[in-house]
């Protein structure tokens, strides 16, 4: 078993090649463990101290794209309303490994838990610029 992401090489590779080091990574596996990133209290108490701070004034979203206004209202449901999320890239990691057959499992709590259906991220991916919330 190897987490990638501490390694400072793979990293680097990751931002050249995107996801295709992954999927290459995963055809070379026997099964994929993933787990939701948990927001924390601490972690969900920053997100909307800082929105609010940021709005303090009441103008910040005329400073932004008309395609991001709604990104400061999405970050604020995302955070309220789940516990822990699903990102794009993992979503498409999971499902990919879903497809060519290997085993998935999902790490919850201190137990693994046989995963066979394909997981939708909890917000669009980042080519959007949108952090919705996606419907359940």
């Amino acid at each position: 078993m190897r987490d990638y992401d501490e390694d400072p090489d793979f990293a680097e590779i990751k931002r050249r090649e995107g996801l295709t080091i992954c999927f290459k990574l995963i055809d070379q596996t026997d099964s994929v463990v993933f787990q939701r990133f948990k927001l924390t209290e601490q972690l969900r108490n920053f997100i909307l101290d800082y929105l609010e701070a940021a709005d303090e004034y009441g103008d910040y979203r005329s400073h932004l794209k008309q395609d991001l206004r709604g990104v400061p209202e999405g970050l604020e449901r995302l955070v309220t309303e789940k516990d822990s999320v699903v990102t794009p890239g993992v979503a498409k990691e999971v499902n990919y490994a879903l497809k060519v057959k290997k085993k998935v499992y999902e790490l919850k709590e201190t137990m693994l838990q046989p995963q066979s259906e394909d997981v939708k991220s909890d917000f669009n991916a980042p080519a959007t610029h949108s952090i919705e919330p996606l419907a359940s």
